[in-house]
């Protein structure tokens, strides 16, 4: 569980922006006070599209080890979205970070906070050195 606090721009008006995280607990273990969650390392099918742990960690900062570019674009020709394919089953997304993937490119690690849209499971690095060659 992770709770977030929010704070309102000037005047009590936009842009709302994440004031940084409260407390966040996963298992027995709770965190208070602190951003800086270390990464859930994960099994990658396990967590991706059709993954059995898929929901388990939506929202979760994780990290999958030893993976390789398995489509550069998913979507086909005519839907370039700024995503690509990791082993077949966990899409890598662009939001924060966008890397030009090389088809059969391995990643020794690519941390990122997981999520589920359009139909897919996709991991989110949130710079480049989430993204480990």
């Amino acid at each position: 569980t992770v709770q977030w606090s929010v704070e309102r721009g000037s005047r009590g008006r936009a842009p709302w922006r994440p004031a940084g995280v409260s407390e966040a607990t996963r298992g027995a273990r709770r965190y208070v006070g602190t951003t800086n969650l270390t990464p859930v390392d994960v099994g990658i099918c396990d967590v991706g599209t059709d993954g059995s742990m898929m929901e388990e960690y939506e929202s979760v900062l994780v990290a999958v080890t030893g993976v390789s570019v398995s489509s550069e674009n998913p979507d086909g020709p005519d839907n370039d979205y700024g995503e690509f394919e990791v082993d077949g089953c966990l899409r890598v997304d662009d939001l924060f970070h966008d890397d030009e993937p090389v088809m059969g490119a391995v990643y020794s690690r690519i941390v990122g906070n997981m999520y589920y849209a359009y139909s897919n499971a996709k991991i989110e690095p949130r710079s480049a050195a989430d993204c480990q060659m």
